[in-house]
């Protein structure tokens, strides 16, 4: 619009286009806040066969030698090898 001579027209638009990358970048801002602090609450556990006996326990305290028990929608440990 600038360039074709309406520069109100591209004041506008810029204005515009500002706006919406604050208002989107304060949203992912919040949202992962608010991820953040969801993942605080729900302890990361796993479920384990530790010396022949099935465990559960805390994702932290994966010791080599565990072997993890994984079922449907269980989230994989990132300590897992």
């Amino acid at each position: 619009s600038y360039l074709l001579g309406n520069t109100a027209d591209a004041i506008s638009i810029s204005v515009a286009l500002t706006i919406v990358c604050l208002v989107a970048a304060i949203q992912e801002y919040r949202s992962e806040l608010a991820l953040e602090r969801l993942t605080e609450l729900i302890p990361h556990t796993t479920t384990v066969i530790r010396n022949g006996n099935v465990t559960e326990l805390l994702a932290k305290e994966l010791v080599v030698g565990d072997l993890v028990v994984l079922g449907t929608g269980d989230r994989v440990p990132a300590d897992c090898r």
